[in-house]
């Protein structure tokens, strides 16, 4: 079969077309793809945004109660157990509680049973607390009457009595509270410490 010079033209327009064709479509769908991935790292960036600024909220509205707590309590420590229990309620801790320069425990309401040998001068909050001369929040660690893990917001009184202040948040509670932000696509949010440790996932 001869093809005719039209033919023969019109054949090779055509190829030349389709070439055409499926590089506009490989370019565009290559954009499309870096669209994309433009998109989701925007979306990914804010997701980071939003949880970051709810860990900050609630990291300082917990420290601004214990920080408060260590200024306002009354000398007398018999009143301590109601101030405690309010501080408790207010701020979402599981225990709020005042550790003594004389070894005592005062707790709040209900409070926890602790060993008959339990030092809390001994304790990491207490001593961390003392050496920093300010507010400290710990890694999470096992509760010594429990076992169970917690993190602990801490600070030295300042009310004229020798000790230090502290909360507990069931690290639980902090997976719960933390790390239950919804995004826009299925995903999971991880809580890792400044040092790298992984602290809480889902």
């Amino acid at each position: 079969m001869v093809f005719s010079f039209q033919q023969k033209l019109v054949a090779s327009l055509s190829g030349l077309l389709l070439l055409a064709c499926a590089t506009l479509a490989g370019l565009s769908i290559h954009g499309l793809k870096d669209e994309t991935r433009q998109n989701l790292a925007v979306q990914v960036s804010a997701t980071l945004d939003r949880a970051q600024g709810i860990i900050d909220a609630w990291v300082t509205g917990k420290a601004e109660i214990i920080r408060a707590t260590a200024h306002h309590l009354p000398r007398d420590k018999g009143t301590y157990g109601s101030y405690l229990t309010l501080d408790r309620v207010a701020g979402g801790f599981d225990l709020v509680y005042v550790g003594s320069a004389l070894g005592e425990m005062l707790q709040s309401n209900p409070p926890s049973v602790q060993r008959p040998d339990y030092d809390p001068r001994k304790r990491p909050w207490y001593q961390q607390a003392q050496q920093q001369n300010g507010l400290i929040i710990t890694a999470p660690y096992p509760r010594a009457s429990t076992g169970e893990m917690v993190i602990t917001f801490a600070t030295p009184l300042v009310n004229g009595v020798e000790g230090v202040v502290a909360g507990d948040i069931p690290l639980t509670r902090v997976i719960q509270t933390l790390l239950s932000l919804e995004t826009r696509w299925k995903s999971e949010l991880w809580l890792v410490g400044s040092d790298g440790r992984l602290l809480a996932h889902p």
